[in-house]
């Protein structure tokens, strides 16, 4: 999910309160949902 830098790869998506974010110093409220997705891709 992160790269050597400490940063989201850019084929992660992390949304806090269905809002995207890539600062993972981001406050997460409690109670408060949070969704880590990874793309997908591939030859169909």
């Amino acid at each position: 999910m992160v790269d050597e830098q400490g940063e989201l790869r850019p084929h992660i998506a992390v949304f806090v309160a269905s809002k995207a974010v890539r600062d993972l110093a981001t406050p997460v409220p409690p109670d408060t949902d949070v969704m880590i997705v990874a793309a997908l891709s591939g030859d169909g």
